[in-house]
């Protein structure tokens, strides 16, 4: 059984006595994406002029389905980096220890741990707005000349 045969057992009776016309290619940025294949339920040939005023129709098609797949690629890298935020707050999170990273231009803190508030009793507000030197006075001063 052809693949043709395979997808007309999926579909109406009706569309088992259309013929195929055409194929037109479904192109995006001058890649060939897909097809579009062309049916008639009469025994007439399609027209050049008839193909020429769809052609327009698979070239706008090419876009939507590109853009269609660029959203799900979208979708699913959000997703991912979601899950990874996620495992790295919580391995940040579980540490006993104090973690902290700081900008090294401004020496503000721009992450840090659950511990850094515990043992600090500052809120992330004061530790993101605060100087870290002035805070924990464990850090050199910037240098002088």
């Amino acid at each position: 059984m052809s693949d043709d045969q395979k997808a007309m057992c999926l579909v109406p009776e009706i569309w088992k006595r259309a013929k195929t016309l055409a194929y037109l290619p479904i192109v995006f940025e001058g890649e060939v994406i897909g097809l579009l294949k062309l049916f008639s339920f009469s025994d007439k040939e399609m027209s050049e002029k008839v193909i020429r005023m769809i052609t327009p129709l698979a070239d706008r098609l090419g876009t939507v389905v590109s853009h269609i797949l660029m959203l799900n690629r979208l979708r699913d890298t959000e997703k991912r980096l979601r899950e990874e935020k996620d495992f790295t707050e919580t391995a940040f999170n579980s540490l006993t220890d104090l973690f902290v990273v700081i900008d090294p231009k401004t020496r503000k803190l721009i992450r840090w741990n659950r511990q850094v508030n515990r043992v600090t009793g500052l809120s992330n507000d004061e530790l993101a707005n605060g100087d870290f030197q002035y805070r924990f006075r464990c850090c050199p001063g910037p240098s002088a000349g």
